[in-house]
C-alpha cells in the first residue's frame, strides 16, 4: 500500500537511536533516508511539542494542588 516494506516501516516509527536504526536498516538493505527522515522528524516534533505539553501540565498540577489548600 506505501510502496515501504513492513521491515523499513518497522525501523523508521521504532523507538531507538538515529545512528542504530539507520545500520540496522542499512544492514537490511532498506532506505536510510526513509528511517533517517522519520526519526529526525519525531525527535524535533517531540522537541518542539515537550515545552507546551510540560507548561500544561505543570498549571493543572498547580490548579490541583490550590484547590487542595
Amino acid at each position: 500500500m506505501t510502496g515501504y516494506s513492513t521491515a523499513q516501516l518497522l525501523l523508521a516509527y521504532a523507538p531507538g537511536g538515529l545512528n542504530e536504526m539507520s545500520l540496522v536498516s542499512l544492514a537490511i538493505q532498506a532506505d536510510v533516508a526513509f528511517v533517517a527522515t522519520h526519526h529526525l522528524v519525531r525527535i524535533i516534533v517531540l522537541l518542539a511539542l515537550a515545552g507546551t505539553v510540560l507548561a500544561k501540565v505543570a498549571t493543572i498540577m498547580n490548579r490541583n494542588i490550590n484547590r487542595e489548600t
